[in-house]
C-alpha cells in the first residue's frame, strides 16, 4: 500500500479508530461518526490516489491498531469496514455525476426560459423571432 497524503492518513487512522471502537463494543454511533471522515476522504481524492480499496487499507490498519479484537472478530470488521467502503464509493459515484446533472439542468433551465419567452410574444412576433417566415414548416406545391 502506497503512503497517502497527511490529510487523508488522518482520515484513515480516524475510520480505523472507529472501527476499533466499534469491535471493542464502546457503544459509539460509528455510521454517523464515520460519515463526515468519508466525505472527507472523497473530496481529498482518496479514489483516485490510493492504490488499495479503503475496505482493506483500513482492515489492516485496524489490525495494527487492536489485534486481538479484530483478530477475534473478522467477520464483523469485515462487515464494517466493507460498509465504510459502500459509503465511500456511493459518494465518489454521487460527486463526479453532479456536474454532469448540474450542467443538464443549467440547459433545460436555458431551452425552457427561451421557449416560455417565445410562446409569450404569440405566433407572428415568434416567427420573427425566429428569423423564419413560416414559423420552420416547409411549404408545399
Amino acid at each position: 500500500m502506497n503512503t497517502l497524503n497527511p490529510e487523508l492518513e488522518s482520515q484513515v487512522s480516524a475510520l480505523a479508530s472507529l472501527c476499533c471502537s466499534a469491535l471493542n463494543r464502546e457503544g459509539r454511533d460509528i455510521v454517523q461518526e464515520a460519515k463526515p471522515l468519508i466525505q472527507a476522504l472523497v473530496r481529498g481524492g482518496y479514489a483516485r490516489l490510493s492504490d488499495c480499496n479503503l475496505q482493506t487499507r483500513l482492515e489492516a490498519r485496524v489490525l495494527d491498531l487492536c489485534q486481538d479484537a479484530a483478530i477475534h472478530r473478522r467477520g464483523e470488521l469485515a462487515g464494517i469496514t466493507g460498509h465504510m467502503q459502500s459509503e465511500l464509493r456511493e459518494l465518489t459515484r454521487w460527486e463526479t455525476k453532479k456536474p454532469i446533472e448540474t450542467e443538464v439542468r443549467g440547459l433545460q433551465t436555458s431551452v425552457l426560459r427561451r421557449l416560455l419567452y417565445l410562446l409569450s410574444l404569440g405566433h407572428g412576433s415568434m416567427k420573427a423571432a425566429l428569423g423564419e417566415s413560416n414559423g420552420g414548416i416547409p411549404k408545399t406545391k
